[in-house]
């Protein structure tokens, strides 16, 4: 929009400089001495002296967008002037300044200001200081854990920090039955979705813990999710015929029935296309069983996965080993490979225990250890634990043993 110096003619349209908000006028009458505008987005009419009127004629150049009154928009490709009245054509068709939206639109810092649409000092102030508030919130290692109405365990605070600190985390959550999964994962979701790194969501429980976790999102979260059953199927395909049901909306919670008994249901989930899904009751995903190819393709096309099981290995180390496929299958590829490194990782468990009741370090422990990891292949580790990294120094004889000085660590 720019300021030109013309003859003054019904139908022009103009802003008054002193009081933008009332719109865009249009010229109803001119006299000799005065002219009069009518502003009909705000149903003001106002006359000024044609000497020293405070009005800005609204132009616009090639290349701006126009909105009209009939809600259509166009760039302008060309303008013609007739008689003191502007036209604009969007390449097709020529639409006269009488058809310009009575609300100007100003998307520009450049184009508020050449319209003379500036606020205080003291606004600009407040608002750069809550901008400068916001980041710092953002950057709080509080961000996203606040606002719940739970009271945090220190355990669940560390569990859904840990995960968040992944851009897009896909884990198991195990904790044993009544320590609090449930609020866990809500933690991580609403710290994913407050940081936006996710917008859809699906969840997929057991027919008996759907509304349970309804609850738990809406009441602790304010966070409402869409509970996707079968009147909501109906009411979907009543209004729209054809539509994806989990594409009209964002947050959506289901039963892991739906995609198991239904083919539909199933293709539909798998083609609506998800930010994050998580599963609760995971350990009844049995490689055989029929929802579980669902589920793999599903997880193959989702960056964020989420499961939930109190008893991981109660279907046996073959349906473990399915589901924790579904989480990385880069690293858990072969199930053979699995069984041999976790029958590694127990019997480090139990030097670690051993070595945890210790007054002192017994370095037969430390060999055992080493030697283990040789096995698994894990050269870095193998090298921290060829070198000299403890050290045995005797106390004088007032002191029981031995004290053992840690140079490394392990």
């Amino acid at each position: 929009m720019k300021k030109r110096k013309q003859l003054m003619r019904v139908g022009q349209r103009w802003m008054s400089e002193m009081e933008p908000e009332l719109g865009v006028g249009i010229i109803k009458f001119v006299e000799r001495r005065r002219i009069g505008l009518d502003f009909p987005a705000s149903d003001i009419h106002r006359m000024y002296s044609t000497e020293s009127a405070p009005i800005r004629r609204v132009a616009f150049r090639v290349g701006d967008r126009v909105n009209l009154q009939n809600g259509h928009s166009f760039i302008v490709q060309n303008i013609e002037e007739t008689d003191c009245l502007l036209s604009y054509n969007d390449g097709e068709q020529n639409y006269p300044e009488t058809d310009i939206s009575h609300v100007l639109v100003l998307n520009t810092p450049e184009a508020k200001l050449s319209a003379g649409q500036i606020d205080y000092l003291q606004t600009y102030s407040l608002r750069l200081q809550t901008l400068f508030a916001r980041s710092q919130y953002r950057q709080s290692p509080a961000f996203g854990f606040v606002g719940g109405c739970i009271d945090l365990l220190p355990h669940q605070l560390y569990i859904a920090s840990e995960v968040t600190k992944r851009y897009m985390p896909r884990v198991l959550l195990a904790d044993e039955v009544g320590l609090g999964k449930t609020i866990e994962a809500c933690l991580i979701i609403h710290r994913l979705i407050q940081s936006g790194r996710i917008e859809r969501v699906l969840i997929l429980l057991p027919q008996v813990l759907l509304y349970q976790w309804f609850v738990e999102f809406y009441r602790r979260f304010n966070i409402a999710f869409r509970i996707a059953d079968d009147k909501f199927f109906k009411a979907v395909e009543k209004e729209s015929k054809g539509s994806n049901p989990f594409e009209q909306a964002q947050l959506i919670m289901s039963t892991i029935e739906t995609i198991s008994d239904d083919p539909i249901r199933k293709s539909q989930v798998i083609e609506a296309g998800w930010d994050m899904v998580v599963i609760d009751e995971a350990h009844h995903l049995q490689i055989k069983s029929p929802v579980y190819p669902a589920i793999q393709e599903l997880a193959t096309q989702t960056r964020g996965l989420l499961l939930l099981s109190a008893t991981p290995e109660q279907l046996g180390l073959e349906n473990h080993f399915a589901r924790l496929k579904l989480l990385d299958p880069d690293r858990y590829y072969d199930y053979e490979t699995f069984i041999n490194e976790s029958a590694h990782y127990q019997k480090i468990a139990e030097l670690v225990d051993k070595i945890e009741t210790l007054k002192s370090i017994d370095l037969s422990v430390i060999e055992q250890i080493r030697s283990i990891f040789q096995k698994m292949g894990k050269s870095r580790l193998d090298d921290i634990f060829s070198q000299k990294k403890f050290e045995q120094i005797q106390t004088d004889s007032t002191n029981n043993g031995y004290t053992w000085h840690r140079q490394g660590h392990v």
